[in-house]
């Protein structure tokens, strides 16, 4: 169940209450406003004779074609009498004389036409006519009375409630204290008449606002129980599990999740919570530990010691002081981005690049990546150091897809608190348009281990990921007795095996059977498989030319600066 909030919920009642309310008026009406069989049966028989003595004054005024009538009887609208060479007597109660001249017309041409009988139904513009022909060698006589004035005259002498339809109905009358009587037709379909006798005012009035009151409260019980009550029932649960977890101090412990919906996202997000408060309980731990150590240390040092003391200070000064030239290189954008590229099956063809955090430093030289990264997580810098990565990857793939087209995927290496950390997506987010719209050809890599070590929220971290269209990529692969599953229930895009199964190609060669495995499982599953670490001839040749992978390396081309990678 997708949650909306108090505005679908509040939304819902006033639609179920405002039906509620119309139902019981209509079945109010029902109730006290329903005429019984009997009623209108007898409606129907009383409406039978009126129409039957309609059609007899009719027929006989039709039949004496040479009475000379001053004025048109009550029931009937026209008269009409002609032979084939003149108009012997026309008259109407119409008024106009293009209505009175385009009646005449319509029943010349009328009557020109094959009917069913010579009495019966017809039309005139937006009226109903019952028409009565007779014909007596050349002459022939028409009377006609127009339906819907007369059923209107009719309803309020007779306190009937008339009604025409097209539309057929149960001719002995229908189960709503209707009676209907069929009037055929000259041409075409009939007609029919509904009959009901009008009933008084109700003795039992409807009482609107005690209808909604009780309609609303009914709904809001309806709304409660089907709609809050397992919200509810679920945050309070999950209320329970928090108690429990902070009671008895086991920060490893997880909320249970299930659903995909907002209380899900927040059960995520509390486990995250318990995640960092589990590192910061294990760091405090740690902390107190080597406190304890250092004071026995130094409860136990001598003077023949303070050598040894006087170097601990000197490299804590020096690890001070790598911190703050670190802090310098990022603001002054001195670290820089080397890139290797990762080649197609056919081993010409460049599909993507691998982006690698360099810094040279004037004084030390080229820093190795695992130190400065370990050094920026231990000062608060991560997270600087993300932003800065992906701003100049976006800045080389930009460059980069002049060079090898718009498919082309550049990759960022991601350790477990770059991945973890919620500023990833406070980045991703702030990130501007032109490079928002880059995101589909970027890749993030993140070790199998650091997945394995909380995999419910990995899953979660990488769908989100994915919403924004970004590509992942498990690096080493193939180490963790779950490897498949893993690809199985990950909505992954790439796997970069474990450098350990290029290693053993050299001198193993069950390994490339192993890889040419994994490589037909992955496609299945229409993901990329990239064989990194390649850097001897022979490890090349123990792969087969015509495996689904994808190929990364020293001996296929080293990592290089930016400028140097675009000349190649």
């Amino acid at each position: 169940m997708q949650l909306k909030g108090k505005t679908s919920a509040f939304i819902l009642w006033v639609m179920m209450t405002l039906a509620s309310v119309l139902i019981s008026a209509w079945v109010h009406k029902l109730a006290t406003h329903t005429p019984s069989d009997k009623e209108v049966r007898l409606v129907k028989r009383n409406f039978d004779v009126i129409v039957n003595d309609l059609q007899s004054d009719l027929q006989w005024l039709a039949a004496n074609h040479d009475m000379e009538l001053h004025s048109l009887p009550d029931n009937v609208d026209v008269r009409l009498v002609f032979d084939q060479q003149d108009l012997l007597q026309y008259q109407t109660t119409l008024t106009g004389e293009d209505h009175i001249d385009s009646l005449l017309t319509s029943l010349i041409s009328f009557l020109k036409v094959p009917r069913q009988s010579n009495s019966g139904v017809t039309y005139w513009r937006d009226k109903v006519m019952w028409l009565v022909i007779e014909e007596q060698g050349a002459v022939r006589s028409v009377t006609a009375v127009f339906l819907d004035d007369w059923l209107l005259d009719l309803s309020e002498r007779l306190n009937y409630q008339l009604e025409l339809s097209a539309t057929p109905v149960n001719a002995t009358g229908g189960s709503l204290g209707e009676a209907t009587i069929m009037m055929p037709s000259l041409v075409g379909k009939p007609v029919y008449i509904s009959v009901s006798p009008r009933q008084p005012p109700s003795t039992t009035p409807y009482v609107w606002w005690l209808s909604v009151l009780l309609s609303a409260l009914v709904c809001g019980v309806i709304v409660w129980t089907l709609y809050y009550r397992p919200i509810w029932m679920r945050i309070n649960e999950l209320l329970q599990q928090s108690r429990q977890i902070m009671k008895s101090g086991n920060f490893s412990q997880r909320l249970s999740t299930q659903g995909k919906d907002e209380i899900t996202d927040m059960a995520v997000q509390i486990n995250a919570i318990l995640s960092s408060l589990e590192y910061c309980y294990n760091l405090m731990a740690k902390t107190n530990l080597i406190t304890t150590e250092l004071l026995q240390k130094v409860d136990s040092q001598s003077s023949d010691k303070l050598d040894s003391a006087m170097t601990d200070e000197s490299e804590l000064k020096s690890s001070l002081d790598v911190v703050s030239r670190l802090s310098e290189a990022f603001e002054t954008n001195a670290l820089e981005v080397f890139v290797q590229p990762v080649y197609s099956s056919d081993r010409n063809q460049v599909t993507g690049y691998e982006a690698l955090a360099r810094w040279m430093d004037p004084d030390m030289g080229m820093v190795a990546p695992t130190e400065f990264v370990s050094m920026c997580e231990k000062a608060g810098l991560l997270d600087l150091l993300t932003e800065l990565m992906l701003r100049h990857t976006l800045s080389a793939l930009r460059e980069l897809r002049v060079k090898h087209g718009d498919k082309l995927i550049v990759s960022i290496n991601l350790s477990a608190a770059q991945f973890y950390s919620p500023a990833l997506l406070t980045t991703l987010n702030n990130l501007p348009p032109e490079d928002s719209r880059l995101l589909s050809n970027l890749e993030f890599e993140v070790r199998e281990n650091t997945i394995t070590h909380d995999f419910d929220q990995a899953t979660v971290l990488i769908n989100n990921l994915k919403n924004k269209g970004l590509r992942i990529c498990i690096d080493d692969y193939g180490l963790s007795r779950y490897s498949l599953m893993y690809l199985q229930r990950l909505s992954v895009d790439t796997i970069k095996l474990s450098a350990v199964f290029t290693e053993r190609l050299a001198w193993e060669s069950r390994e490339a059977a192993f890889i040419d495995g994994i490589a037909r499982f992955a496609e299945g599953l229409g993901v990329r498989v990239i064989v990194k670490n390649i850097e001897t001839d022979g490890q090349m040749e123990a792969l087969s030319k015509n495996l689904t992978i994808e190929y990364q390396g020293v001996m296929l081309s080293p990592p290089a600066p930016l400028a140097v990678a675009l000349q190649r």
